[in-house]
């Protein structure tokens, strides 16, 4: 919980320097969950 908090902080704190690593995540994340979307039910196993 404590560590979730200080990455919060981090996160109002610094919005514009991380930006960039933000829509990195993004991108990556949207990435995984189409391609577990995508993939068929018995590769998911």
């Amino acid at each position: 919980m404590y560590k979730v908090d200080v990455i919060l902080v981090y996160i109002y704190m610094g919005i514009d320097s991380i930006q960039p690593f933000l829509n990195y995540f993004k991108l990556y994340y949207n990435k995984i969950t189409l391609l577990t979307f995508l993939k068929p039910p018995a590769e998911t196993i």
